[in-house]
Formats: structure tokens, sequence, C-alpha cells
């Protein structure tokens, strides 16, 4: 039974120094993506998140799922297959020490429209983890941003990369919050 959910914010997220490119676990600072690559460029990709107990990635099975649906929607191909993406997964975990934390699985659309010549891969597949981060003291604090979501966009639902409006309503409620402006309290 993973522990119940914290969902104050966490004060900082370090992602680990090891990460899976392509199958390859490597050192974060020698990652190379290609400027061409459509998921750079136009923020095509999609991604999961997961959560880490006892050193080992908790339903894998459904995550990797989603990923896949959300992926041929997107018309991102998946470059590994689902065994060979948990055996990465496991070990990076194993090779970075995290017991309790998360990881997240991002997979970047190859090249795509007009700039083209970097690379030939039609995707790009990258692992990280973060161990468990410290929470914010204190309770839940609310707040509305002047942000909206699309929710007419063709691809609600997906878990994709391009979540610029998402990231702007983020940052505009941490700050609100911040100033002591949150809206109400939760316990």
């Amino acid at each position: 039974q993973p522990p119940r959910t914290d969902y104050r914010l966490p004060i900082t997220v370090f992602m680990d120094r090891l990460i899976v490119h392509n199958g390859q676990m490597i050192d974060a600072s020698q990652a190379r993506v290609a400027p061409t690559l459509g998921g750079l460029i136009y923020g095509w990709g999609v991604f999961t998140n997961l959560r880490i107990y006892a050193g080992r990635a908790f339903a894998f099975d459904r995550h990797w799922e989603r990923l896949r649906r959300h992926a041929e929607k997107a018309r991102v191909p998946v470059p590994l297959a689902m065994d060979e993406a948990m055996r990465a997964l496991q070990e990076l975990i194993t090779a970075n020490q995290v017991e309790q934390g998360r990881a997240r699985i991002t997979v970047l659309k190859g090249e795509a429209g007009s700039w083209r010549g970097a690379t030939l891969r039609e995707a790009d597949l990258l692992i990280f983890t973060t161990a468990d981060a410290p929470r914010a003291p204190g309770e839940l604090a609310l707040t509305l941003s002047p942000y909206r979501l699309l929710s007419t966009n063709p691809f609600v639902g997906i878990k994709r990369t391009a979540l610029m409006e998402n990231v702007l309503a983020f940052d505009e409620a941490r700050g609100r919050i911040d100033a002591g402006q949150g809206v109400g309290h939760l316990d």
C-alpha cells in the first residue's frame, strides 16, 4: 500500500545525476538532444510520472500502457519496448539509490515540420528520477490563476510535453500563495 499523498508543494525537486537516454544510462550533463527534434521545437511529446516506493516503480504496467496510448494519439513513436523500459527504469532507480521518490518517462517526437538534418531518430526517450522532496510546512493553500487551460484542445487528457499554459498557471498560483494571497486553506 503506497503512503498517502501529500499535496503541499515541494520546496525544491532536484533530478538525480544519472538518467536514461534512448536506452543508455548516462550522466545528465552528458545528454545530447538534437536541436531539430519536433519534441524540442514544437513541444511534441508525451510523458508519464511514476511513484517509487521501496526502490521499485509503482504500477509501471498501467503507466506504460497510458504512455503508449497517448503516444499513439499524438503520433509519437515509442522507441523502447515495455520490458526494455522497465528494465532501464529499475536499473536507474538502483543506480541513483532512490528508495522513495518519483520517475518521469518522456518521449519526444523526432524531426518534424520544416527543420531537418540533425538526427535520423523517430523519437527520443528520456527517463529520470528524483528522491522525495521535503514539503513546505503548514497547510495546503489554494488560489486561482488568470491563465486558462485549453479544455477544448483535441489533446485534452493526453499527458503531453507542451504544457506552457499549465506552467504559467502553476507559477502564478505559487507566487500568489507565497505572497499570502491564497483563497482558502485545507488541513
